[in-house]
């Protein structure tokens, strides 16, 4: 129902529908019966957005890219309430938990892959935000924290590995380090926190697009796959051959004209119904 407002910016980030725009034609609650049940909280990924486009500056490739793939946790997001719970904690009866309650202090909220703070920050708020996904019961702050602890040197034999050793793309015999993580605009979901020291992931970026027109209203694309076009394939070339790209953030060409997709066939052939 928001259409062309004025800033020229609609997004959606899985939050309430009610801050979709950067400007003042954003729809009201009063205006939709509450009994319609719309949702009303803010993601991360909302709160980022709003945080990176806050001005009247166009928003061109480089900028628009750089708020895609944002690594980061925003102010009064999810992730910092249970961070700052954890942090009010009185952790001095354990030396460990106060030396690892230092290290938490000390993360900038990022999840860039070579971040020495992200495994713990996120193991300690990943189920946090996961409840509000699926209606789980995450463990309170405190726990969480301890179990982060625990899991970490369980697996790496310390609390500050890089957040790309822990943070992977597995496909296949392929396994990647990834930046971001859940509920950052570079969305990376583990399927769980598992005995392998590794979260593997398996939700959020997944198929993206990036279409663009020029002034004569020409259109082109780059896009990208997590694994490759062959899906199910496991002996296929292309069952993990996008992984290296996605996991970098970076594209292909998307093939939209008839000599391009002729010039880059590997093989031409006309399927036929068997006799």
């Amino acid at each position: 129902m928001l259409v062309n407002p004025e800033s020229g910016f609609v997004y959606n980030a899985n939050n309430t529908p009610y801050s979709a725009t950067d400007g003042a034609d954003n729809l009201k609650p009063e205006d939709f019966p509450a009994a319609i049940g719309l949702q009303e909280n803010e993601t991360n990924r909302s709160l980022r957005i709003a945080e990176l486009t806050g001005d009247d500056e166009p928003i061109g490739r480089t900028r628009l890219l750089d708020i895609k793939f944002d690594q980061s946790y925003a102010q009064g997001s999810q992730t910092e309430a249970v961070i700052e719970e954890v942090l009010a904690e009185d952790w001095s009866d354990d030396e460990a938990l106060a030396a690892a309650a230092d290290h938490l202090r000390a993360w900038d909220r990022r999840t860039n892959r070579e971040n020495t703070y992200a495994a713990l920050g996120v193991l300690t708020v990943i189920r946090e935000i996961r409840s509000s996904i699926d209606g789980s019961t995450p463990p309170a702050p405190a726990e969480a924290f301890r179990e982060a602890v625990d899991w970490l040197m369980t697996h790496h034999g310390r609390i500050d590995p890089e957040w790309g050793e822990v943070n992977r793309l597995v496909r296949g015999e392929v396994s990647l380090p990834l930046d971001g993580g859940p509920d950052t605009l570079r969305a990376i979901y583990p399927a769980e926190i598992g005995e392998t020291g590794i979260l593997a992931a398996a939700a959020g970026d997944t198929w993206i697009a990036l279409v663009e027109w020029n002034e004569a209203g020409e259109q082109t694309a780059e896009v990208i796959h997590q694994f490759g076009a062959a899906t199910l394939d496991e002996t296929s070339p292309h069952y993990a051959d996008q992984a290296p790209l996605f996991a970098d953030m970076k594209w292909r060409r998307a093939l939209i004209e008839r000599a391009a997709i002729e010039e880059n066939a590997v093989r031409t052939y006309r399927p036929a119904w068997p006799d």
